[in-house]
């Protein structure tokens, strides 16, 4: 029996370097946080930190839909876009923990803008929130909910049928590109707003299956679904890691 270094997940939390400073963080707007310690001074615990969807693709490789898989990938959908890797049982992190930066991955160079001005990109198209202002700006219905949008596309609505049919479109072209470039057993498709695949599942996959390289089989997509405590799952999985290489 392989003892605990032979544990194929703590040789790669083995190589992880996890940075106790926040480098960027553009939904909180901040920039070179030292957030690790700001932490252990408030709590007297100690503390580590680690990109969110990274600690949910290690939650997903311990004991979710990435068990029994070498590699994998994880892309969610929520206030953004963003993918985390398995590859070799090892989860990515490149440099500075830059890695799975998917977010702003063109789709249309003709397409709305996103916060950072760029146009057309994944994010302007697939974000809950891009999804939630275009239908509302376009209806003049500024008091509408992200749901109340997904509501409103199922029931058949044209303005939302095609502003979540371009978002699964655009979700379906993101899943394919990072197939095509990592070549996954699988690819876990999960985050906040991962419901919006039960109203635009069609545009997904017809996307999805135009966009995967010809020379590559069928890309395997698991929905998972999602609900909050998986941050916290995450940070729980992410903290272990942290203990058991240290030890």
């Amino acid at each position: 029996m392989p003892g605990l270094a032979d544990d194929p997940y703590l040789r790669y939390a083995r190589v992880r370097e996890i940075a106790p400073v926040v480098h960027t963080s553009p939904f909180l707007g901040w920039s070179q946080l030292p957030l690790a310690e700001l932490v252990e001074r408030a709590v007297n615990v100690p503390t580590v930190l680690d990109n969110d969807v990274r600690a949910l693709t290690a939650v997903q490789q311990w004991f979710g839909e990435g068990v029994g898989h070498s590699s994998f990938a994880l892309v969610t959908v929520g206030a953004g876009i963003g993918c985390g890797l398995v590859i070799g049982d090892r989860l990515v992190t490149g440099q500075s923990g830059a890695s799975g930066l998917v977010g702003h991955l063109q789709i249309d160079d003709r397409g709305p803008l996103c916060e950072r001005g760029h146009r057309g990109c994944a994010r302007a198209y697939a974000s809950s929130p891009s999804i939630r202002r275009s239908i509302a700006t376009t209806i003049a219905r500024p008091e509408l909910t992200f749901d109340d949008c997904l509501a409103l596309a199922a029931d058949g609505h044209p303005v939302a049928r095609r502003v979540l049919d371009e978002a699964g479109a655009a979700l379906g072209q993101v899943v394919a590109t990072v197939a095509n470039i990592t070549g996954p057993e699988l690819v876990v498709l999960s985050g906040e707003s991962v419901h919006m695949y039960d109203v635009c599942a069609q545009a997904f996959h017809t996307a999805l299956a135009a966009h995967t390289h010809w020379t590559a089989g069928p890309v395997r997509v698991a929905v998972k679904p999602f609900a909050f405590n998986e941050w916290a799952r995450g940070a729980a999985v992410t903290a272990l890691q942290h203990l058991l290489l240290h030890r």
